[in-house]
This record gives structure tokens, C-alpha cells and sequence, in this order.
């Protein structure tokens, strides 16, 4: 569905700690200002974004992946701004206080922005946030973000990811707007199945981690 993106009001609870803006997207969180309806993961899905398939496909990788711009074609990297990787007993890092940004300069002719994930393992959740500016430590301007829970594998979709298989990683597709929000946050988050108890009441965890980037277009 590609429908207009409703506005909603911005959480109170994040008024007045701007840092608090990427704390929330590293835990799930809202951006607070426009969210979007971004809802066509194909049939047979729990919710928009997460598909059922076999375990050994979501499980979450031992090690963080990376994450690497495609289209367009640079050298700059999205920079990882935070990190939860300890339901496979890895590290926790959350935002710095000041956040620096990487520059990537997008062609005039380029309609869409792909980035790799690095791994073959399906994100059970992948969560693009858009802003228009920055406070003068680099954190996102509250109540301005725009939140996308990205669809998977629905190429109609204006962001969404999926298998490559010649490549064997997961790739991330998003179609750029005329006017779209520079600043990006781009959290993904992958499941940690529990060991099984016998009681048919296990809770998955789940790892997750959000890189940054800001795009120019000249």
C-alpha cells in the first residue's frame, strides 16, 4: 500500500531529551511525527514486515552484520549508531551524545537507494526513520520524523526488503520521494529463538541494530 502517510502526534514522553529520539528507534521506538502505512508484506504474515518462514532463515546471525550502500555506488558506509546484540550474549551500545553523520551524494537520475545487509538471515523487522534536520549535536529534530515499517519481499512496496540469492545476503529497497527527509535511521532487528521448554511457551528474543546516514542530492 502506498497510500498517504498519516500524521500522529509525537510521544510525550520523549519531550524534552532529544537524545531520547535515537535511544527509542535503537529500542523500537517512534520517531514521533508522520507515520507511514508502508503495511503490504505479502499473505500469510503476523504483522506488516514479518514473514513466516522456516527458523533457521530469522534466526539472528552470531555476529552484528554490516550494512552497505548499493545504489548509489560509494565508498560511504552507513555508520552504526547503536547496537542490542545481547540475546546472542553480545554487546549493548546505545547512541553517543553527539551523532556525526555520513555523507553519501545522491545522482540526479537515481529513484531508489538499496543497502545490503551483509547476511543471508531474514530481519524479522526492518524500520526506516526519516528526517528533515539535525540539532546542533546531530540528533534527529523531535516530533519531525516520518517511521516506515518496511514490507518484506513486496517489491510494490515503496521500501522493502528481500532475499538476493546470487548474492546471498538481504537487501533493503527504498523508492526515493521528490522531497524526502535527508537524515536516515535504518534499524533492523532479527530473532533469537529460546531454547525449548516443553511448554510450548517460549518467547523468541531478539537482536537489533541501527545505522545512520544522510543523503545530499546536488
Amino acid at each position: 500500500m502506498t497510500g498517504p502517510r498519516p500524521e500522529r502526534g509525537h510521544g510525550a514522553g520523549v519531550v524534552g531529551a532529544v537524545l531520547l529520539v535515537l535511544t527509542l528507534t535503537a529500542c523500537s521506538g517512534s520517531p514521533g511525527g508522520t507515520v507511514s502505512r508502508n503495511a503490504g508484506a505479502g499473505g500469510g504474515t503476523a504483522r506488516p514486515g514479518v514473514p513466516f518462514l522456516p527458523e533457521e532463515r530469522m534466526s539472528a546471525p552470531l555476529r552484528p552484520p554490516t550494512a552497505t550502500l548499493v545504489v548509489p555506488p560509494t565508498s560511504v558506509t552507513p555508520r552504526r549508531v547503536a547496537l542490542d546484540w545481547s540475546a546472542r550474549g553480545g554487546a549493548v551500545e546505545r547512541p553517543p551524545q553527539r551523532v556525526d553523520w555520513p555523507v553519501a551524494s545522491l545522482p540526479h537520475d537515481i529513484s531508489a537507494v538499496v543497502l545490503d545487509f551483509g547476511t543471508e538471515q531474514i530481519p524479522s523487522r526492518v524500520v526506516l526513520y526519516e528526517y528533515p534536520g539535525v540539532s546542533g549535536n546531530g540528533v534527529p529534530e523531535e516530533g519531525t520524523g516520518r517511521e516506515t515499517l518496511c514490507a518484506y519481499d513486496a517489491p510494490e512496496n515503496p521500501c522493502f526488503y528481500a532475499p538476493d540469492r546470487e548474492r546471498r545476503t538481504v537487501r533493503l529497497h527504498v523508492l526515493l520521494e521528490p522531497h524526502y527527509r535527508p537524515y536516515w535511521v535504518i534499524q533492523a532487528a532479527w530473532l533469537v529463538p529460546s531454547p525449548p521448554s516443553g511448554s510450548g511457551t517460549e518467547v523468541p528474543g531478539e537482536n537489533s541494530i541501527s545505522w545512520l546516514i544522510r543523503f545530499n542530492r546536488p
